[in-house]
């Protein structure tokens, strides 16, 4: 992906309604760490992209006159970033923990 051009987006899904905290980070740390109820994937240097508030159990990053993902995030230099989103979930699942993350995704930017 070219970093500046870039048209992803970010997007969680089944998560409660509520607010959830988009972030990327330099790293990745194999299987993921225990985080919450589920598994930090994102790791290194991490930024926070942005808070949305999930409607019907999703939310989008960059959305509304949010900047491209790439100028969010700094993306100055080719190279692998990984992204993920924090959210709260009171539900007990694994742990006691009231809160969870989503899937987290790798990207490869270029210039």
């Amino acid at each position: 992906m070219r970093s500046g051009l870039d048209s992803l987006v970010l997007t969680g899904s089944g998560m409660p309604n509520g607010p959830a905290l988009y972030f990327q980070g330099t790293n990745q740390p194999g299987l993921g760490v225990a985080f919450g109820d589920g598994l930090r994937c994102t790791v290194g240097t991490i930024v926070r992209l942005g808070i949305k508030t999930n409607v019907g159990g999703t939310s989008s990053f960059p959305s509304g006159s949010d900047p491209k993902l790439s100028v969010a995030g700094n993306v100055t230099t080719p190279r692998t970033h990984t992204y993920q989103c924090w959210y709260r979930d009171s539900a007990a699942f694994c742990t006691a923990a009231t809160f969870n993350l989503t899937n987290g995704l790798s990207v490869t930017w270029s210039n």
